[in-house]
């Protein structure tokens, strides 16, 4: 493929069928191996031959095609051994002398042999290390043109005859020169004849309709005309095989390129022969050419296909395979055998050797994925392990294409295969790592929910007795003071305990939200009643707006909804010195048993920097680190609310300016229902108080109990 090829070139270039190429080219082609057996022919071979190809594959060459019996003078079957053999020797490709090769006529067409003349080329193909693998042998039949030449020569004979005779000279040439002129004009090739001695050149009309001279066109064939028409870069060769066959005797017959009255160039195969004098002068030349520019071409487009093929091959690290379905026959090339390691040259693979290669608990699955690919046509694609003759296991992934016949039977599989070791080991080494990860996750949960469960009992203890100590009045001021100090500190680390449990069970998806009918008014006075001393004691104002009326019970978790507003608003509490916080709520949709809320926390505080926002809501992130130190926090508050929002169905998102407030603001969809809750959570009387003795009831009504809760 040339260097500027695009892609989808390439990839249609891998998926030609080159041997069907070469069957269809114009010209007559034989491949043989380097025991000159037949392994492919050209159909214009075997039309020429009267041989079918099925007969004489796999055959040799010259069991195929014998000599004449009948003529003791063959000598056709030994010059091509000779010059078959010069090939193997030398490897450079060999031109023979025209010959005399008969073929045999089929039983149906009378059986015997039929008068053939060929002219033969035997070309090597190397391989890389320069080893011959192939030999084309390449013929054209010159039968007839050799007959019409000779019929020629021998009208120029009789001409000869006749004009020694001289009583009938003057009618007999006339006659010889009628049928000359119809023997070249029903000829496809042009015929010409050169006087050495006077330099007089003679063509046939047919050399006119090869260069595209006009009929009317005033030419003059000469010497200077046709020398002056031959390419540039063939030039040199076609007079030095001249001058060899008119001073050396050497066999005329040469293949170049002449301009016509177009420009272009055509290509020619020149033939011809001198008469000499006794002393050995050349006195006269006659010969033929024939257009042979279709031939030229196709074997050019041929060339250039294998070439891209070739490169194509070359370019790709991917490793290549072709399997003859019928004969089981396999092809790897060199990446396959690479990837493979394998380094023996004479390495022969079948389709027996890949089963024994696969690896033992994949291969009944690999043969049954590609017999139910050849059976049905599903897409062949597979990764599987393969044996390299290291004897360790590599990953590869495979694919392939398939050639069915008429009757629906795969003839001819084609693909590629990709080694995926390191993909493979990449992603096994994930797999444990990953593995690794959530063992790790679980035992880091584990341990936090331990640790905070072993802190949040005396916690819960610590804050009971000092809260009680702290309302006592009959404690004095200083006192209650530092006991309000250890209660607001207890009460501190109970929420940062609360908020890595809370992170740990998040993360490791353990947390379980509850879907209980509850009364939204009543989340909301929870919201107030314990957010509004917080408020008022920094001087602030708290309300709270709802413009959608009056909701139905609705279907949730009460208590992660509740937090939610309340996380929202105790920061907003916090980072607000003066001015107000304010919950706006508003009901975007009703639609059937659904409703959508959406609410939103407005402060006065002290706003979030413009390139904080969106880091605002990751763990341990917080706007400013001098935040912490003024106003505490860990950084997880908002993100766990943001967790809790989403794992309710909801998102959330903020609005803020530095200096300016912040609007937090979330939407969550919840179900609706008719039902009642079960539970008033206004109501706190316990049950079975009416059943108990009236002076009993009177003495435990002034007990206070110290609630614990027990994760």
């Amino acid at each position: 493929m040339s260097k500027n090829s695009p892609a989808p070139q390439k990839k249609a270039m891998e998926g030609a069928d080159y041997r069907l190429l070469f069957e269809k080219l114009p010209g007559l082609y034989l491949i043989l191996d380097k025991n000159l057996v037949i392994i492919a022919v050209s159909d214009a071979y075997l039309s020429a031959t009267m041989t079918e190809r099925e007969k004489i594959i796999g055959r040799g060459l010259f069991d195929v095609f014998p000599d004449n019996p009948d003529d003791p003078m063959a000598t056709g079957v030994r010059n091509l051994k000779n010059s078959l053999q010069r090939v193997l020797k030398t490897r450079v490709a060999d031109t023979m002398a025209v010959q005399k090769y008969d073929i045999r006529r089929t039983e149906e067409e009378g059986g015997g042999f039929v008068e053939r003349y060929w002219s033969p080329y035997n070309s090597p193909v190397l391989d890389k290390a320069g080893n011959i693998q192939y030999i084309v042998h390449q013929v054209e039949d010159i039968t007839e043109r050799l007959k019409t030449e000779r019929e020629l020569l021998q009208l120029r004979k009789e001409d000869v005859r006749a004009a020694l005779a001289h009583e009938k000279s003057v009618a007999r040439l006339a006659e010889s020169q009628e049928r000359q002129e119809q023997v070249m004009k029903g000829s496809s090739d042009a015929f010409w004849d050169w006087n050495l001695a006077t330099g007089d050149l003679f063509w046939s009309d047919r050399y006119r309709e090869m260069l595209h001279i006009p009929p009317d066109a005033n030419f003059r064939p000469d010497v200077a005309d046709s020398v002056n028409r031959l390419h540039p870069e063939d030039r040199d060769r076609v007079i030095e095989a001249l001058e060899n066959h008119q001073l050396h005797k050497a066999p005329y017959d040469v293949e170049y390129r002449l301009r016509t009255n177009a420009g272009d160039y055509i290509w020619g195969h020149a033939r011809g022969s001198c008469v000499w004098d006794r002393s050995g002068t050349p006195m006269r030349m006659s010969g033929s050419l024939s257009d042979i520019t279709d031939r030229k071409l196709a074997e050019q487009r041929l060339q250039e296909s294998e070439e891209r093929y070739g490169l194509a091959v070359m370019a790709s690290y991917d490793g290549l395979w072709d399997w003859n379905v019928i004969t089981n026959e396999l092809f790897w090339s060199d990446r396959f055998k690479e990837i493979l390691e394998i380094i023996n040259p004479d390495f022969q693979p079948s389709y027996n050797e890949f089963k024994d290669r696969l690896h033992p608990d994949e291969r009944d699955f690999i043969v049954a994925t590609l017999e139910n690919h050849t059976r049905t046509r599903a897409p062949y694609n597979a990764e599987f392990r393969m044996r390299t003759d290291r004897g360790n296991y590599i990953w590869v992934s495979a694919r392939g294409a398939t050639i069915w016949n008429d009757e629906g039977w795969a003839t001819r599989m084609t693909g590629s295969v990709t080694d995926i070791t390191a993909r493979k080991l990449a992603e096994e080494e994930l797999r444990i790592a990953r593995i690794q990860a959530e063992k790790a996750s679980q035992a880091k949960t584990d341990f936090l929910s331990h640790m905070s469960h072993e802190l949040r009992t005396p916690l819960n203890s610590i804050i009971g007795m000092t809260r009680m100590l702290h309302e006592d009045d009959e404690v004095p001021e200083e006192q209650r003071e530092m006991v309000g100090i250890a209660y607001r500190s207890a009460t501190n680390l109970l929420d940062i305990v609360n908020d890595i449990l809370d992170l740990s069970k998040v993360e490791a998806g353990e947390m379980e939200l509850e879907r209980i009918v509850f009364s939204f008014e009543e989340v909301m006075d929870n919201v107030m009643e314990t957010m509004l001393p917080l408020s008022s004691g920094k001087g602030l104002t708290f309300g709270c707006n709802f413009s959608a009326g009056t909701l139905p019970y609705l279907v949730g978790d009460p208590t992660r909804l509740g937090r939610v507003i309340i996380n929202l608003v105790g920061n907003a509490i916090k980072y607000t010195e003066k001015g107000s916080v304010t919950v706006d709520i508003e009901c975007l949709s009703d639609d059937d048993d659904w409703v959508l809320l959406k609410f939103a926390v407005t402060d006065t505080g002290i706003g979030i920097p413009k390139d904080k926002l969106e880091v605002i809501f990751d763990k341990f992130a917080q706007a400013d680190t001098t935040i912490t130190r003024k106003y505490g926090g860990t950084g997880l508050g908002l993100h766990i609310t943001r967790r809790l929002v989403e794992k309710m169905g909801g998102m959330m998102g903020v609005e803020s300016a530095l200096g300016r407030g912040s609007r937090f603001w979330f939407r969550i969809p919840f179900r609706t229902s008719e039902l009642r809750p079960l539970i008033n959570k206004k109501s706190y009387q316990a049950e079975g108080m009416e059943r108990l003795p009236a002076e009993l009831r009177k003495n435990v009504a002034d007990i206070c109990l110290l609630l614990a809760e027990d994760y």
